[in-house]
Order: structure tokens, then sequence, then C-alpha cells
């Protein structure tokens, strides 16, 4: 197994009863396979980047950080954005119309080689609002793409025979909103725990094999401490894996 070494900077949580969320059947689609005809390929992380409630919708920084992106990604030209949770602050959104999809989204990050397919996980802050809607949403957005609240990428280059798997996960679900270790739903957290084990399995003869998850495994920053629930449950997953990279947001 490949590993990674990525650097990257990370631009009021309440407990909650268990929520209901349903469980994945035989339609859900949580695989996405994409062949792309190149050597090589570049990808973007954007972390936290969810603007500001109505009636601001974003921030100054958020503004620079896009600027910059658009900047990078001209140069870069990456094939996709990882999206890792906090979509949309502080209370997610309500439906596939709400206006913070376009304020926050889409009219910020107008750089027309940032139009290229994002791949979100959500944060803590997106399951205070309808996060099923930000799945809905990829019926709606050209480059929104969320089948499910947890999915697979398959990247396979052809003209390098490299070959990636990345492993969008719902945090959240798993260890709760106040990231304190108790679900939001139990039984579709175990559910989740079963699949990224099984993906990780199927996926050692990928070349690189990456995990992305809103919250850190290891913290000690504003939104610390270490979170125990990944530390303890994921944590051995990715060492015994041989996990390449995982890749987090939360702290900033």
């Amino acid at each position: 197994m490949k590993y990674l070494v990525i650097v990257t900077s990370l631009l009021v949580a309440v407990s909650a009863e268990e929520l209901f969320i349903p469980s994945a059947d035989g339609s859900t689609s949580t695989n996405i396979p994409v062949k792309l005809n190149q050597e090589s390929m570049h990808f973007m992380i954007a972390g936290d980047f969810g603007g500001w409630p109505p009636p601001f919708y974003t921030t100054p920084t958020q503004w620079t950080v896009a600027e910059a992106m658009g900047q990078a990604a001209e140069k870069l030209k990456p094939n996709f954005v990882l999206a890792m949770g906090d979509n949309f602050y502080f209370l997610g959104v309500q439906d596939t119309e709400d206006e913070r999809f376009n304020k926050t989204f889409e009219s910020v990050y107008t750089s027309p080689y940032l139009q290229v397919p994002w791949y979100p996980t959500m944060g803590n802050h997106d399951w205070h609002g309808n996060a099923h809607a930000q799945l809905d949403y990829s019926h709606v957005s050209k480059r929104w793409t969320y089948p499910w609240y947890y999915y697979t990428l398959d990247y396979t280059l052809t003209l390098s025979s490299t070959t990636m798997r990345i492993v969008m996960m719902d945090t959240t679900i798993q260890c709760g909103i106040d990231s304190e270790g108790v679900p939001i739903n139990a039984t579709v957290a175990e559910e989740q725990w079963a699949w990224v084990e099984q993906q990780l399995k199927d996926g050692q003869d990928f070349d690189y094999l990456v995990v992305v998850g809103h919250f850190p495994v290891l913290a000690a920053g504003n939104t610390g401490p270490t979170n125990e629930c990944l530390f303890n449950r994921l944590q051995p997953l990715l060492e015994e894996y041989g996990v390449s990279a995982y890749i987090a947001g939360h702290e900033h």
C-alpha cells in the first residue's frame, strides 16, 4: 500500500436524541467508479467552508479561500474536490431549494476550474438541519455528488494503471453531533462501521487507500480533545488495513 503526505489548513453543537436515518439497502448506491484516461490526477480538499447563516450566507475568509482555490485549480486542473463537512453553518439546510446551496456554495466557488465533482461528507453542523436534503441536492447540482451518507470513490488512471479508493464516512452518525461518542442512530452507526471495514478489506489491491471523515481521530486544537470514539474504533482499522491517509476537518 502506498502512502500520501497531505498538508492542509482547514478553515455550537448540542447533543440530540437519536435521529431517524434510513438504512442502506440493495437499491442504495454507495460506490462511484471513475476511470480517467490519465497518468496522474489532482484533487482539492475543502473543510468547514460553510459560510455564515442568513442574512450573510458567506464570510470574507470564505471568499478569500474560494479565490485562492480558483487560482490553484487553474494551475492544477483538479479532477474533483473533497468536501469534509460543516458545509453550511450553523444549522445546515432545510430542503433542496434552500438559498444556502446557491449563496454559500454555487455562487462562491465559481472558477471554471472548480466546476468538477464535489464529493461531500456531513459535519456536525449539517446534522442540525435536513441532512438528507444534501443528498437530494445531487439531483439538482451538476457538481454536488452525494449518493449516500457514506460511500466509496474508486478512481483508476488507465495510462499508469494507478488506482485509489476513497472511503467517505459520516463520523457524526458514528460518533454523535457533539463528538463525545454517542451515535445519532446506533443501528445505522453499526451498519456503517461494518461497511467501512468491508470497504477497507476489499480495497487492499488499490495503490492508495484513503478514508475521509469530518471529525479527526487525534486532535489538540480548539475543538479537541481527541475523539475517543474514532480513536477506539477507526484508528485500529486504519492501521490494520494500511490506510494511506485519513483526511478530516472540524479542527479550525
